[in-house]
């Protein structure tokens, strides 16, 4: 599991080395960028999920967030 986990941190780290640093670069093509934060981790009992899956498990996440800041 940790060198799947290392495995996808390098190639996360090879793309943005090859990402150009100006954005102005990309007008007029069609690469889309896309900002991704890692929240946490869900481990599910089916192999099919609904197409509101992500929604709902990000709104579960920030629920246990505001619960946990809570009790601190």
């Amino acid at each position: 599991m940790c060198s799947q986990v290392d495995a996808v941190f390098d190639t996360v780290r090879h793309a943005v080395a090859k990402c150009p640093k100006d954005l102005a670069d990309l007008s007029g093509s069609a690469t889309n960028l896309y900002e991704v934060l890692y929240v946490g981790k869900v481990v599910v009992s089916t192999k099919k999920a609904p197409p509101t899956f992500i929604d709902d498990a990000v709104a579960k996440f920030d629920e246990v967030s505001k619960q946990v800041d809570y009790t601190l």
